[in-house]
């Protein structure tokens, strides 16, 4: 905006603010260092198919930096990476821990892809508490989705989501009560970095895990059909390609 478009020189401040990923540098520089060597750029603004070559292993260094200087995106992105070995080895335990750090600071995709995994590996109370912990950001999307605007969350909604989770049955491991931390809703700064769209793709599949789990009973104190009813239509109303996609998986035998 305001200056002719210049990769180099974009990478040149922000390598500049992040002091070569010391205590000194900029945590959001490092972590735009990380998007930017993970993606494939322009070259020529003329030519659409002529692109940079990604180089994930500068991409997976710059998000180390970040994350070891507090930045709750770079966590997340860190966890996917880890989950698929991109630029680094693949390590399943590295990747869950970061999307629990993640999680832990109220990031919204690491809390919705922790409740997809605990539902996978079939530890249901694990799934709904840290899906219950995602339904104030997810009423407010779905209350504010017809304007486009992102929600961001007070320390009492995110209180409020505690009192829910003591109807929960089963006890959590040491490192994954969803409790054990003060939490802060997501600030505006990395909410704003995620578009609405993703969000509400990852909000609508944690509604279909929620109601999977309190249609049939589990990971919860007692079959919910009202709820369950509830949470599969809001899921429909953030996202119905989504619904479709997971119900058709369902169908099969998948889920």
């Amino acid at each position: 905006y305001g200056v002719s478009r210049d990769l180099d020189e974009a990478v040149r401040f922000w390598k500049h603010a992040a002091r070569d990923g010391t205590y000194h540098g900029s945590h959001q520089a490092m972590f735009m260092l990380g998007e930017f060597y993970s993606r494939a750029h322009r070259i020529d603004e003329q030519n659409p198919l002529l692109l940079t070559t990604p180089d994930y292993e500068d991409a997976f260094s710059w998000y180390s930096c970040a994350c070891k200087h507090g930045n709750v995106n770079a966590a997340y992105k860190l966890a996917l990476i880890y989950r698929i070995g991109q630029g680094c080895v693949k390590d399943d335990r590295k990747a869950l821990d970061l999307l629990k750090t993640a999680a832990s600071a109220s990031h919204p995709l690491a809390i919705t892809s922790l409740c997809e995994h605990y539902y996978h590996m079939h530890l249901y109370h694990k799934a709904v508490q840290w899906g219950t912990r995602a339904l104030p950001y997810i009423n407010k999307l779905s209350t504010n989705s017809r304007h486009n605007t992102i929600p961001t969350m007070s320390n009492q909604d995110d209180h409020a989501t505690g009192i829910e989770l003591s109807a929960v049955n089963g006890n959590p491991g040491e490192h994954d009560s969803v409790e054990e931390h003060t939490h802060y809703g997501p600030s505006a700064d990395f909410m704003a970095t995620i578009p609405i769209e993703k969000l509400k793709e990852a909000y609508a599949r944690c509604c279909w895990y929620m109601s999977r789990c309190y249609q049939s009973g589990l990971g919860v104190s007692a079959l919910n059909n009202q709820k369950a009813n509830e949470l599969f239509n809001t899921a429909i109303t953030l996202d119905s390609n989504v619904v479709v996609d997971l119900e058709k998986r369902a169908n099969i035998g998948m889920y």
